[in-house]
């Protein structure tokens, strides 16, 4: 974790001022901000910056994905993504990926929440079987992504190691293709395709 400590410092009434005003614009608060200023004079990587630069890689690989729309979310510690479903009224699907900004205690980096806007119960049946096959591949290979996940008909939450942006990326595109697969192909072979396509995040 990043270590912090209090420090006296004098500043200009007129300085504060300024750095408030660009706090607020910012969603932060004052002593955030200044560390923010001194830390980027300085050239020192803060927790802020690595996630940055963390989503900046995946929203170019993102880009040249053609199923994913980039939504844009200034000053906010995730990233979404969102993908259609071939399903009648194309359903989207939101793919958001928090940061902490620093490890957690168990060593994950952050969060991936996939959900469903749908009131379908057709849809979230459907959604709720691939969902279960998905978690049950995942507890084969928790080496790699670890098993603490929490999932419902519309949900699916898991926690993220100190994995890269690009093997985030290439997850949240074997999911899409292997939920999509689910939803087109018969039920003799939407298994199969599934967990083909799981494998590939194996490799």
């Amino acid at each position: 974790m990043v270590s912090k400590s209090v420090y006296s410092v004098v500043l200009m009434d007129e300085v504060v001022d300024e750095i408030d005003k660009l706090a607020y614009k910012q969603g932060t608060n004052r002593s955030n901000m200044i560390n923010r200023i001194l830390a980027e004079y300085v050239s020192c990587m803060t927790p802020e910056k690595r996630v940055k630069q963390f989503f900046e890689e995946m929203n170019d690989m993102f880009s040249a994905l053609e199923p994913f729309m980039l939504l844009s979310q200034t000053n906010d510690p995730r990233l979404i993504v969102r993908s259609q479903l071939k399903y009648r009224y194309r359903p989207t699907v939101n793919y958001s990926v928090e940061l902490y900004g620093q490890p957690d205690e168990e060593k994950n980096i952050g969060e991936l929440k996939i959900s469903v806007r749908t009131q379908n119960d057709e849809l979230l049946k459907t959604l709720g079987s691939f969902f279960c096959l998905w978690a049950k591949l995942e507890m084969v290979s928790a080496d790699k992504f670890p098993i603490a996940m929490a999932q419902d008909s519309a949900h699916y939450v898991k926690k993220l190691p100190q994995v890269s942006g690009k093997a985030i990326v290439s997850y949240i595109n074997s999911f899409d293709t292997a939920m999509k697969s689910y939803f087109t192909e018969d039920e003799e072979h939407r298994s199969k395709a599934v967990i083909e396509e799981y494998n590939k995040l194996k490799k």
